[in-house]
């Protein structure tokens, strides 16, 4: 019923909500032998009117059924790519090698998109020029803009686009189909006159005229499947508020229906009104008599036989990205978004086992994609790129990723989270993502946080960059050592704690015979002892408590700087009817097994956080007279040099660690 409800919705006056990431944009041009790329002849529209120019030529048949006036203006106009006035744009890049081999089918593509209207030429440099990339789908090849470094100034908005998925609930009902492909792809949206030289391409390297802009929209722009997708939901809203049940992906329309009259009547509506719009249909890959069997975004459906299934042809590029990732001991970022783009097609037949894994996959990759160099070391590994060829696009990949793997799992981790935040407060100022606009947000954290956070800050921003230049390095330490003056400023005088303060805490516990006082005085004992910090603290488990031979041993298993993740074991004097193990008893009892970690909430709902553990650190310690103390464990080793006994008796005190796989006791 949920399915149904949704999918009724879908079929209203309102527009889906905005969620989902746009996928592949799709393409299929045709090659033919050419000239030399060199001598490439001027071509003309054979047919009267480019692709960019149709939509604008029916406005008014547009401006009767849309009210939208940015909608309008693109239709009439074109798109207006907007950038900030601070962005700094990427430098011209030429032809790049690995893609000479394909300069046939470039050549024919060029001359085809300028006969087309789609493409321009001209002898004088455009604002930014984007080097070309050849996609191969088997035997056909798609041209594609890279425009990757322009793309990084965009921010394209979260919108829905509808899929098999969206149909699925109305192919109960359906017993005729019929299915329809636009022709050449976004080319049809027209690009304003104003944009047209951020979308430019040259067939030489370094770059020289002649250079050739798109006037249609290209594929490879990070923008391009939001807007395709707006301008044409005006149609699909229109259609459905006349009844008819149609769904459409990008250039990609479906339509169903009980009756295979109502499909017919849904069609000759459909393509009257494409008609009138300017929209031209690739006919040899439309079928629009209707029928029981259609084939649709890779699956083959059966509505009488009640059948779905993946195409031949999908299910085989699908086969061969996972034998990919089988063969590789390290599948790269790309081998991995290749297999998931394959998967996220096939979310029906995938299953919730296929699915949940696929969102896992997805889970590393979005971490290691923002491990990634960036700046001039970017900009060494991109040539690299084009000097090598396409044959070490595996050892590239890895290339990108090295500065962040040298580092400890820890340590990347936390850089990452440090560049995010970088770069994600240069973009709110709009600021240029440069070094300068990285010294303005060092001093805007100097506000806030400690001179140890600016050095992580400093060395995630070199760790991904090629490093600092020699003043920025200079400012830098400046920074850097002004907050540490700061500090020793206000650095107030160190209140120590001793083991006579955990003996008091202790008594104050056994007075009382509360819940609180229990748990509160163990965690003194423990953390003075065990020397644990708050976030260690929080992480302890009954199952790491044991008792043996009048000793306690702890095991804790996330331990600071603990690179190698094996934990950190240590024990201490601990015998048999004294207070602590009188406390460690009551308030084992008092939480009833709940919860299975030591320090827990009074009810032993959930345990307590490494906040309100410090919290706590310092109540107690004012509790005894000792307001100034707000740690039990870094008091405790401030005085290495003191005497440290047992809590019972004098006994000596004994701590095991265990690091990197050795064990060690010491006594004091």
């Amino acid at each position: 019923m949920r399915a149904l409800s949704e999918a009724r919705e879908v079929l209203g006056n309102t527009e889906a909500r905005d969620s989902v990431e746009a996928e592949v944009e799709k393409e299929e041009s045709s090659a033919s032998s050419a000239p030399s790329m060199v001598t490439l002849p001027q071509n003309v529209n054979k047919e009267g009117m480019s692709f960019p120019d149709r939509l604008s030529a029916a406005i008014d048949f547009w401006e009767k059924i849309c009210d939208v006036e940015w909608i309008l203006s693109v239709i009439e106009d074109g798109f207006k790519i907007q950038l900030n006035s601070n962005v700094v744009l990427p430098e011209p890049q030429g032809l790049r090698p690995s893609v000479i081999r394909h300069k046939e089918f470039l050549v024919a593509e060029i001359e085809r998109l300028e006969a087309e209207g789609v493409l321009t030429r001209s002898d004088h440099q455009p604002r930014c020029v984007s080097p070309l990339h050849v996609v191969e789908q088997g035997k056909k090849k798609r041209m594609i803009l890279d425009l990757s470094e322009l793309n990084e100034s965009l921010v394209p908005p979260r919108f829905k686009l509808e899929n098999l998925k969206t149909a699925w609930p109305f192919l109960e009902d359906a017993r005729y189909a019929a299915t329809f492909d636009f022709k050449s792809g976004y080319h049809p949206i027209k690009i304003h006159k104003e944009s047209q030289d951020l979308l430019s391409f040259t067939l030489t390297n370094p770059p020289t005229a002649p250079y050739f802009s798109f006037r249609g929209l290209p594929f490879g722009l990070s923008t391009a499947p939001w807007l395709f997708t707006k301008i044409f939901k005006v149609f699909v809203l229109k259609w459905r508020a006349e009844g008819i049940k149609i769904f459409l992906y990008l250039d990609d329309g479906l339509i169903v229906g009980k009756t295979e009259r109502e499909v017919a009547r849904a069609v000759k509506k459909v393509r009257e009104d494409l008609n009138s719009a300017g929209v031209c249909v690739a006919e040899e890959k439309s079928f629009w008599v209707p029928d029981a069997k259609f084939t649709w975004l890779g699956y083959e459906c059966d509505l009488v036989a009640r059948e779905v299934r993946g195409t031949e042809k999908r299910m085989a590029k699908w086969q061969v990205a996972l034998e990919e990732l089988r063969r590789s001991v390290a599948p790269t970022v790309l081998d991995r978004m290749k297999f998931l783009g394959c998967l996220a097609s096939f979310e029906l037949v995938a299953g919730d086992v296929g699915v949940g894994r696929a969102r896992s996959i997805m889970q590393t990759v979005e971490g290691v994609r923002g491990r990634r160099v960036k700046g001039a070391k970017r900009q060494f590994v991109e040539e690299l790129k084009q000097k090598a060829g396409e044959g070490f696009e595996h050892h590239i990949e890895r290339l990108k990723m090295i500065p962040f793997e040298a580092k400890a799992t820890p340590t990347a981790a936390a850089y990452k989270a440090e560049n995010d935040k970088r770069n994600s407060w240069i973009s709110q100022k709009k600021l240029p993502m440069d070094e300068s606009s990285f010294l303005l947000y060092l001093l805007d954290r100097a506000k806030q946080i400690g001179s140890s956070a600016l050095t992580k800050i400093s060395a995630a921003y070199q760790t991904a960059n090629e490093g600092i230049s020699a003043i920025g390095a200079s400012f830098v330490s400046d920074i850097i050592k002004s907050k540490r003056r700061e500090e020793s400023l206000l650095k107030k005088e160190v209140v120590k704690v001793t083991v006579e303060d955990v003996k008091k805490i202790t008594m104050l516990a056994m007075k009382e015979d509360s819940p609180e006082r229990d748990r509160d005085a163990l965690l003194a004992i423990l953390s003075f002892n065990v020397m644990l910090r708050a976030s260690e603290a929080a992480e302890i488990k009954w199952a790491g408590v044991t008792q043996k031979d009048g000793m306690i041993e702890v095991h804790v298993e996330k331990a600071k700087n603990d690179q190698l993740r094996l934990g950190r074991r240590s024990f201490f004097n601990y015998e048999p009817d004294s207070d602590a193990d009188i406390l460690m008893c009551r308030w084992r009892l008092r939480t009833k097994g709940k919860c299975p970690y030591v320090f827990s909430h009074l009810d032993g709902s959930k345990k307590l956080s490494k906040q309100a553990i410090s919290t706590l650190s310092t109540k107690m310690l004012a509790a005894i007279g000792k307001p100034g103390a707000t740690s039990l464990l870094q008091k405790r080793r401030s005085q290495p040099h003191e005497e440290n006994r047992a809590f019972n008796g004098g006994n000596s005190m004994q701590r095991k660690m265990e690091i990197g796989g050795r064990t060690s006791a010491v006594s004091h």
